[in-house]
């Protein structure tokens, strides 16, 4: 079996919703993802406020933007950051008040 094969047949199984992947709808397209939820401290309000790491397959989204939806179990999410890619899956990181993002684009601009 060839590399290329094994890493086809991993996905298949780590993307299975019977495993360890849940359906998402990622820009009204429902995918399989892994997804993994936490907590960032708001360094303007002190406030803890919720995130999301999510792993998806390249070949369910080809090139992901900031501020892309994400409704997960009927809870919209944002893609804040791209964290990874290996050509194979992307890792992004999700924040769930688009507040956030519009935070962080500032902070990049120096505003």
């Amino acid at each position: 079996m060839s590399f290329s094969t094994q890493l086809t047949a991993d996905d298949l199984a780590i993307y299975n919703t019977d495993e360890f992947a849940e359906t998402v709808t990622y820009n009204s397209g429902s995918i399989s993802a892994i997804v993994d939820y936490g907590e960032a401290l708001d360094e303007v309000t002190g406030r803890m406020v919720a995130t999301a790491q999510m792993s998806i397959k390249v070949s369910d989204v080809a090139s992901p933007a900031r501020r892309d939806v994400v409704v997960i179990n009927s809870v919209t999410w944002y893609v804040s950051d791209t964290i990874s890619g290996n050509g194979s899956d992307w890792d992004l990181l999700l924040f769930r008040d688009e507040r956030m993002i519009f935070k962080e684009e500032k902070i990049y601009e120096g505003r």
